[in-house]
């Protein structure tokens, strides 16, 4: 493995410091840096779930079960204290707010998005008692709403005014305060990537792994409960895995080889969902492990998030 330095910061106008040509970023990752607000929109989403015991058996993809409701795009999932938690664009066109058991989610909360706000949910996260949900509006700059029940929601503006070319395509809660992950957009075209911190209110640049004008789709950022973070690396022809303890990154090959697209953390251990070569199922496996879990219907497309909450794993799944 190759040990990372601190590399360049991304500035608040969206330019970064590193002195190489500025490149497209790869549009085809799937939640990753990459994705278009107005594409992602048209996506339809379901919700699955899958028994943890199934994993391993060669039956593991029939046992997979829909259920809820059906979303117009992106959907963000999360788990906390044995529930269900999802975001998204729903069939009333609001973005609505669900919570419950698998296979038994009630709309509790909706946020009535006007035409510059959030068009495309990306992640829905808690932090200092309250949730935060990131988005991307049709313009494709980022917005950030907070709730203290998961009813009532309330548009901040910060990230707007000091990334203003900021787009997010992935956040995580680290210890005391949310990490973004998210492309630079500047008239129109991407520079690149790079990485912010939040505290709940403001937000600043982070050190990245790779050079900020990299050409890479993002999966991720995702954290354990020891607070270190994972990044999911694809450059189109390399598949990296980059760890951080909070001293640096440190850079590693994905194995095994597949390409992915979401990120969840299962008994502490981070797993991935993606696509494997010469398989025509969504597959999931474990970061740094060797079995790969196809997860069918085949019928069904790319797997966009995925969670554990107890016995059970939750995915949002592209329908074709």
């Amino acid at each position: 493995m190759l040990a990372k330095k601190i590399g360049p910061r991304l500035s608040p106008t969206g330019r970064h410091g590193s002195t190489e040509s500025p490149v497209a970023v790869d549009a085809d990752g799937g939640d990753g840096v990459g994705a278009a607000a107005g594409s992602e929109a048209t996506v339809q989403i379901e919700l699955w779930s899958l028994a943890r015991a199934s994993l391993g058996a060669p039956d593991a993809g029939s046992a997979a079960v829909r259920f809820g409701p059906q979303f117009d795009g992106p959907v963000a999932l999360a788990a906390i204290d044995g529930l269900l938690l999802a975001a998204g664009r729903d069939r009333d066109d609001q973005i609505g707010v669900f919570t419950g058991r698998p296979g038994d989610l009630h709309r509790v909360g909706a946020i009535e998005a006007g035409p510059d706000d959030v068009a495309v949910v990306v992640d829905l996260v808690p932090l200092h008692q309250r949730w935060h949900l990131f988005g991307c509006c049709p313009e494709g700059r980022t917005t950030h709403h907070v709730s203290d029940d998961l009813v009532r929601w309330e548009r901040r503006s910060e990230i707007d005014r000091s990334f203003p070319a900021f787009e997010v395509s992935g956040v995580a809660a680290v210890a005391d305060q949310l990490l973004l992950a998210g492309r630079v957009v500047v008239d129109r075209s991407a520079y690149g990537w790079g990485l912010l911190a939040c505290d709940g209110e403001a937000f600043e640049a982070r050190p990245a792994p790779v050079p900020l004008s990299s050409q890479l789709t993002v999966v991720g950022p995702i954290s354990n409960a020891a607070g270190d973070v994972t990044l999911l690396l694809d450059s189109g022809t390399n598949h990296t895995v980059a760890r951080s303890t909070g001293r640096g990154w440190t850079l590693s090959l994905l194995t095994p080889v597949m390409v992915p697209s979401a990120v969840l953390v299962i008994d502490d251990a981070v797993w991935m969902a993606g696509r494997a070569p010469d398989r025509d199922q969504a597959t999931l496996a474990r970061v740094g492990g060797q079995h790969l879990d196809e997860v069918g219907p085949s019928s069904h497309g790319l797997i966009r998030k995925a969670v554990a909450i107890d016995g059970t794993i939750v995915f949002a799944r592209e329908s074709r």
